[in-house]
């Protein structure tokens, strides 16, 4: 049976302004999107910003959560360390994270870790999130406590007499680079209560991988742009640009690379984020 060019060119009216309505009425497949830190999180929030104006509806606040963490309930767990600390952090936003999803809400985002409970009990949200080379993602984090001027203890006059190298190896050496070295680790794993009071081998985590649909990678970002597009996420003429970004001309001389490091910077890094690198090639393969 033939179609009449005028009866197609109406369905195809019809349908394009049914798309539109559902667009703005935020009709879109819904997104729960794991921000893991330092792997161009910010950048996909700016393009998902861009196609969904109630992105922040569903966003939870790493530093507010932080905030108020510390403020309401540290002193109830004053005698934990660093590790477990952050451990009943991730669960307090877990806690919130899982009110945006009763809510309902469009795009759930934010420096949380997901639990697999999540994929089954909202099926309609697309889970996806973005790794990074453990290696390359510790170097970002060190350049940009530099440029911002969050490391504990590392001031300009530090920097200034000692150098660049001496306050690698102090953040390298210390409770939070740590625990930024095992970042993948604690972003994939769902360790049992508050019992853990070490970090333990990727091994013997239970891994939530397998609850995205997708997982992309920092060194790719267009796949990342052609699966989003193909999925309804963002339009098909959005870009996933380059945000956060660490170097500036002030900090130019502040800046540590790979190719920067010494002989053994370079192997205690390797050392320090080996199980999170497990992890990674774990994901590539």
């Amino acid at each position: 049976m033939m179609i009449s060019p005028k009866l197609w060119d109406k369905g195809e009216r019809i349908s394009n302004r049914l798309s539109k309505i559902c667009r703005q009425n935020n009709c879109q497949k819904k997104v729960a999107f794991m921000h893991i830190p330092k792997c161009a999180g910010t950048s996909v929030m700016e393009s998902l910003r861009r196609n969904r104006q109630s992105s922040w509806q569903g966003h939870v606040d790493g530093p507010k959560t932080r905030a108020d963490y510390l403020k309401y309930f540290a002193g109830e767990t004053n005698s934990l360390s660093r590790w477990e600390m952050e451990q009943c952090i991730y669960k307090y936003r877990q806690a919130i994270l899982l009110e945006k999803f009763k809510q309902n809400a469009p795009i759930i985002s934010g420096h949380v870790p997901f639990f697999k409970a999540l994929k089954y009990d909202y099926p309609d949200y697309y889970f996806f999130t973005i790794v990074r080379n453990p290696i390359d993602r510790w170097i970002s984090y060190f350049n940009f406590g530099i440029k911002r001027g969050l490391h504990e203890n590392i001031t300009p006059e530090l920097i200034t007499s000692k150098g660049i190298s001496y306050v690698f190896d102090q953040v390298l050496d210390s409770e939070s680079g740590f625990l930024e070295a095992h970042i993948l680790s604690q972003f994939f794993s769902e360790p049992k209560g508050f019992e853990v009071s070490k970090m333990t081998t990727s091994s013997s985590m239970n891994l939530t991988m397998g609850m995205f649909d997708y997982i992309g990678h920092t060194e790719n970002m267009d796949e990342l742009r052609v699966v989003l597009c193909k999925e309804g996420i963002i339009s098909e003429n959005d870009l996933i640009g380059r945000h956060n970004s660490t170097r500036s001309e002030k900090y130019d001389s502040n800046i540590v690379s790979l190719h920067s490091l010494s002989s053994r910077q370079k192997f205690q890094l390797e050392s320090l984020c080996a199980n999170d690198c497990k992890l990674y090639q774990r994901y590539l393969t």
